[in-house]
C-alpha cells in the first residue's frame, strides 16, 4: 500500500489489531481458505436462521443492582 507520508503509515499500522497484523502475514492461499470458511459458516448460519431451525429460545439477562 502506498502511504502519503511516513507519519500516515505509522498511524495506519498503529490502528490495526493484532489479529489483522497476523492475518496480513499469511500466504494468499491460507487467506482464501479462511475467507471461504467464514463465508460458509455465515451462509449456513443465515440459512438456519431463515428456516428457524437454530433456536427458538430468547435469552434475556437483567443485571439490576439495588
Amino acid at each position: 500500500m502506498n502511504y502519503l507520508t511516513e507519519k500516515h503509515k505509522e498511524l495506519s499500522e498503529s490502528q490495526q489489531s493484532g489479529f489483522m497484523k497476523w492475518f496480513g502475514q499469511l500466504p494468499m492461499d491460507k487467506k482464501a481458505v479462511a475467507i471461504g470458511l467464514s463465508l460458509t459458516v455465515g451462509i449456513g448460519s443465515a440459512a438456519m436462521a431463515w428456516q428457524g431451525t437454530s433456536s427458538d429460545r430468547i435469552y434475556f439477562c437483567s443485571a439490576i443492582r439495588y
